[in-house]
């Protein structure tokens, strides 16, 4: 009886962090429409968009589920994605847009978000 109660004590933090995981995947799919059009845009302008130019891409926050914003920093080329609600408020990550030899492609990184919650390719 001790064993199963340690058991799944241990599992409770193994829980929440999977649960706080499909929170990340959440918000990574609700930039997803954002990321597509400014890529779109990149591919056929041959330059990322400035700050006016990415106005039509906004996302409308009413929306979201798992983020709070997501916005475009032309300056960083990159999506910022604001994270909502527990254990995430305020948190954030990007997706980087990067001129590689294929051609331009997101980079995504943590910037304030613990990495252990995001996806081993935004590490």
């Amino acid at each position: 009886m001790i064993a199963v109660c340690a058991g799944g004590a241990a599992s409770i933090p193994l829980i929440k962090t999977q649960n706080a995981r499909r929170h990340v995947d959440a918000a990574i799919l609700e930039s997803a429409p954002m990321r597509d059009a400014i890529m779109n845009f990149r591919r056929t302008k041959l330059y990322w968009p400035n700050a006016e130019e990415a106005e039509k891409f906004r996302v409308d926050v009413s929306s979201l589920k798992r983020a709070r914003t997501i916005e475009w920093d032309a300056k960083k080329k990159a999506v910022v994605v604001t994270m909502a609600g527990t254990p995430f408020e305020g948190k954030k990550f990007a997706f980087n847009g990067a001129d590689w030899q294929r051609g331009p492609q997101w980079a995504c990184r943590p910037l304030d978000i613990d990495t252990r919650y995001l996806p081993k390719n935004c590490r």
